[in-house]
């Protein structure tokens, strides 16, 4: 009797350790999906920093439709912050700070339906700098949004905007560093792009480009311009909206 005893203590005994042992591996193992899982620091600048302010401005404007017969900016902060009606008249803004190249078509099929007279696109600087998207994703997202554009309303002219050039050095953006290259190659497949499908290429480069980089005059952190910044840009696109 007391020898079945001991059998049955150690019975349960590796019960309880094979119990232990299966609720430990399960622990790992849900450890482990959440870790492959994590969102990188890309993905926390897109979802984190701004997705939902991007979301909220997104619903904005699907609440305040642009007319047909409009001139729109589409783009990012440096759209959104760009104050058109001082530098250069009426023009329906549709910027968002923060937002990114894979936004734009969605953003542009909002619009299209509407029919403006004109469609001005700027957009990228977040992919390449913060995103580490390439220059091929951000040019097939700009394809993307002119396809729609040209789908659902084939008489609007659509010009696109060389991405801004940045700082190559800021205390305040230490990731600008050595991205001049991925703009420059991007802004020369969106000139490309432009040729092949009949658009319009506003290059901006000459007039914001120093020694390689963002002309100090017109930035206040190495990305977003100053006052100067956008009266340089305003002389460059008051033809092209009054034209």
């Amino acid at each position: 009797m007391k020898q079945l005893e001991g059998w049955k203590k150690m019975g349960r005994w590796r019960y309880f350790l094979g119990l232990s042992l299966l609720f430990n591996l399960v622990f790992i193992g849900v450890g482990v999906i959440k870790l492959a899982h994590r969102p990188n620091r890309t993905e926390k600048h897109a979802s984190s920093s701004f997705g939902h302010y991007i979301q909220q401005k997104q619903a904005y404007y699907a609440s305040h439709p642009v007319q047909e017969g409009d001139v729109v900016m589409v783009g990012d902060s440096h759209i959104e912050f760009f104050d058109f009606p001082e530098y250069v008249g009426q023009v329906r803004n549709r910027g968002i700070r923060g937002d990114y190249s894979a936004h734009v078509a969605e953003r542009v099929a909002t619009i299209a339906p509407y029919k403006p007279s004109k469609l001005f696109m700027e957009i990228g600087v977040n992919d390449l700098v913060f995103l580490g998207i390439s220059p091929d994703s951000v040019v097939s997202n700009y394809a993307k949004a002119l396809e729609t554009m040209r789908r659902f309303s084939p008489d609007t002219k659509v010009f696109v905007q060389s991405i801004l050039p940045v700082s190559e050095v800021h205390p305040e953006h230490p990731s600008l560093s050595h991205k001049n290259g991925v703009i420059q190659t991007a802004n020369r497949l969106l000139q490309a792009l432009c040729e092949k499908e009949k658009m319009v290429f506003v290059d901006l480069d000459p007039a914001f480009r120093l020694h390689g980089e963002l002309d100090p005059r017109y930035t206040r952190d190495g990305i977003h311009l100053t006052e100067e910044g956008y009266r340089v840009w305003a002389r460059i696109l008051l033809p092209l909206i009054k034209e």
